[in-house]
């Protein structure tokens, strides 16, 4: 009874809070040490309201006066959704669904979306929350600049696309993720779909600071250049400009590991170079590319007097991303956009067509992606002549290649072929950033860099590019058989392979960095 009768009371304390924003909570500390308690043989972190009630009063000022606020809106969206979905499928709702999403002030890291824990009131009892709450480290500073705007965005997106599809278990890419990074299909939707929320934020941000960097306005300090500060840009500007369609230029280096992490972290495109489709599918800022191109329909996402239109254009692409069902094969982007077809038919034809003019029909036709990447070679050159005829080509093929996904003659993906992932032990790589574990790197081949390849015991750089050549003809690799056959790789270099194919196959999977 004295339970229930705590519950209570923390409900009622929630639901007056939240309508300044999700209640802020932060870490019960003994010593020096997080507390945690147990429930059904699971450890949980400990809560409470937070103290600092100027900084929590800064917070809810966010809530009640930018995109922030907005973003709750979309968050109870999704939730609703996926009930209904639920219920239709005769499946009992998820218990956090009955509780708000909450903010914890992280003491030492941050930046997850995160579920479930105890709240502990001011006499010390404690009730146990199926609940979802962003895990950020927030000052005053982050605040004022509205980085805390952009960021509990970008982390709020993960818990929306989690109502939506359900966890995204199951990635094979071992690669800290950033805009730029090739890892793989869930984590490029996981990624991806929480990344697009930034630049809508800047769009809509009443923030100074937030509003002089959309405009381009302010001079970037020295600091920016620093690689997350790149990727923060990117994450903003790259996708208006299409640049992670791109392959990516790798400055001169010297030793293996050199190699692989400046091509790993180059910010500079080849706009002559076009990705696979594969790789597109396998890059957050190409999924985030997708998503804000499909809400910029008739115009940039802004919300202007009201959301109601942006608003409503979610409620479409949320109700599409409920009836994902996330495999091991596709891609669920690719998913998405079919189930957005299948749920809109006049909208998706135009959804479809745009995705495929997008992607420059990478992920439907290798004969296209050559096309259009010729087209742009000859556009790097000044060669007009070229570029007219070469465009001419390419507009021919892209428009049979659209008619052909419309009528149902050509899937989305039919140009993309399997992951073969392998597990490179001569080579381990934690994030680039200090204090993660080092890690036996994981490769796919049919998207994998020449610095990536040349990593791999007994292959010169030479070999590697030359795979990388043979697979950008051919579109991709059908099987590891072939990677080994076409490429002509020697006896040892095929040993190789195959020891690493199996050490991939008898792995656990390493966390997502």
């Amino acid at each position: 009874m004295k339970q229930l009768r705590l519950a209570c009371a923390l409900l009622a304390l929630i639901a007056s809070a939240f309508a300044a924003g999700p209640p802020v909570v932060e870490p019960v500390i003994h010593g020096d040490q997080a507390v945690t308690a147990e429930h059904n043989g699971t450890q949980y972190p400990v809560f409470r309201f937070a103290q600092d009630q100027k900084l929590v009063a800064s917070i809810q000022h966010v809530f009640a006066s930018s995109f922030a606020g907005e973003m709750q809106k979309l968050f109870i969206m999704s939730r609703d959704i996926a009930s209904a979905r639920d219920r239709r499928d005769g499946l009992r709702g998820d218990p956090e669904f009955a509780q708000p999403i909450y903010l914890l002030l992280s003491q030492e890291e941050g930046g997850y979306a995160r579920r479930d824990f105890f709240l502990e009131s001011e006499d010390g009892e404690r009730v146990f929350l199926a609940a979802d709450y962003i895990d950020l480290v927030v000052d005053q500073e982050s605040v004022d600049s509205g980085d805390f705007e952009e960021i509990f965005s970008h982390e709020l997106g993960h818990s929306i696309l989690r109502n939506l599809v359900g966890e995204l278990v199951g990635a094979r890419s071992n690669k800290m993720h950033q805009s730029v990074t090739l890892t793989d299909y869930r984590t490029a939707f996981d990624e991806g779909f929480a990344e697009h929320f930034q630049p809508v934020v800047r769009q809509n941000s009443a923030n100074p600071s937030l509003t002089r960097q959309q405009r381009g306005v302010v001079a970037p300090s020295l600091a920016q250049d620093f690689l997350s500060q790149r990727d923060q840009v990117l994450r903003n500007f790259g996708p208006p400009s299409y640049v992670f369609l791109h392959e990516r230029m790798v400055p001169a280096c010297a030793s293996l590991r050199e190699c692989y992490v400046v091509e790993e972290t180059s910010t500079s495109f080849d706009p002559s170079q076009l990705r696979s489709g594969q790789q597109m599918l396998s890059s957050e800022g190409v999924v985030s590319t997708v998503f804000l191109q499909l809400l910029s329909e008739g115009g940039a996402p802004v919300c202007g007097a009201d959301c109601a239109q942006l608003e409503a254009k979610y409620r479409k692409l949320f109700e599409a991303l409920a009836e994902v069902k996330p495999n091991a094969t596709q891609s669920p982007l690719i998913q998405m956009l079919e189930s957005y077809r299948g749920k809109y038919p006049e909208e998706g034809k135009r959804v479809v067509a745009d995705f495929v003019l997008l992607t420059r029909g990478a992920t439907v036709s290798t004969e296209l992606a050559h096309g259009t990447e010729a087209m742009s070679a000859a556009s790097s050159r000044a060669d007009i002549a070229a570029f007219r005829t070469q465009l001419h080509a390419a507009q021919k093929l892209l428009a049979q290649a659209t008619d052909d996904v419309l009528a149902g003659k050509l899937k989305l993906d039919a140009a993309v072929g399997p992951e073969l992932w392998i597990r490179n032990e001569a080579f381990t790589q934690a994030s680039l950033f200090p204090g993660s574990e080092e890690a036996p790197l994981r490769t796919n081949l049919n998207t994998a860099s020449a610095e990536e390849i040349a990593t791999l015991p007994q292959f010169s750089k030479e070999t590697a590019q030359a795979m990388v050549r043979e697979r950008r003809q051919r579109g991709y690799f059908r099987s590891i058989d072939e990677v080994i056959s076409s490429a002509k790789l020697n006896p040892g270099q095929a040993e190789v392979i195959k020891k690493a194919e199996q050490s991939q196959a008898g792995a656990k999977a390493d966390p997502v960095r």
